[in-house]
């Protein structure tokens, strides 16, 4: 049994995360671009474009709607390795990043295994990977309160990494601890219980989160 006096324990834990909000620029590709394709994205890049869209907008997506293998495409060039966390359109994630994930209320979002290979398509790069499907999506930022532009029929936050330039609606605080918010171009929202958990297993810098001001 934990001591109330362990840093460790969740009732000794006043690190002011449980009511904050954070924002993640993970759905922009310069920010932990990694070079791996999927084979798909020779035969049928429309439907591949499309998969990409919808999971962009927090829609809940069967496992047979994922590519399950990703290749390397830098032939003739060792692959990097492949980290924790890479964008390939879709986020994809360590085991270990995984397990974080894992330990919060996901709702309906669901982590897919991925295959990684060689750029030879033959051979297996180590380790085990999963793709995220962004199943949850809450209406939660307040658009006359942020810094955000119109761009298409979506919002545009006009800088993911600058701290509390997003206003997010305090009923965001219920529910999932991952979501979409499906007006809010390329943004992942992110409760401080994931931070949190995040911060715990040093994987937060990979997602690099800001946080955003609450508001009613």
């Amino acid at each position: 049994m934990q001591s109330p006096n362990n840093p460790e324990s969740p009732a000794a834990i006043d690190d002011g995360l449980d009511d904050t909000v954070w924002v993640s620029p993970i759905m922009n590709a310069s920010v932990i671009q990694k070079h791996y394709m999927p084979p798909e994205i020779d035969d049928d890049f429309k439907k591949l474009s499309d998969l990409f869209i919808r999971n962009r907008r927090g829609k809940a997506l069967p496992e047979d709607s994922f590519p399950n293998t990703y290749y390397w495409m830098k032939p003739g060039k060792r692959y990097s390795n492949p980290g924790h966390l890479m964008y390939c359109d879709i986020p994809i994630i360590s085991a270990k990043c995984a397990d974080v994930l894992r330990t919060v209320n996901l709702g309906r979002t669901s982590l897919y295994p991925v295959n990684l290979m060689d750029a030879d398509r033959k051979t297996p790069i180590p380790g085990t990977y999963f793709s995220i499907n962004f199943g949850e999506t809450k209406r939660s930022v307040i658009i006359e309160k942020s810094e955000v532009r119109l761009r298409y029929d979506q919002y545009g936050a006009t800088d993911k990494r600058k701290p509390n330039s997003l206003c997010i609606n305090s009923s965001a605080l219920k529910g999932p601890d991952l979501w979409i918010d499906d007006t809010i171009q390329l943004c992942v929202f992110m409760t401080g219980r994931l931070v949190r958990a995040l911060r715990k297993a040093k994987l937060d810098r990979l997602f690099e989160p800001v946080p955003c001001v609450i508001d009613d």
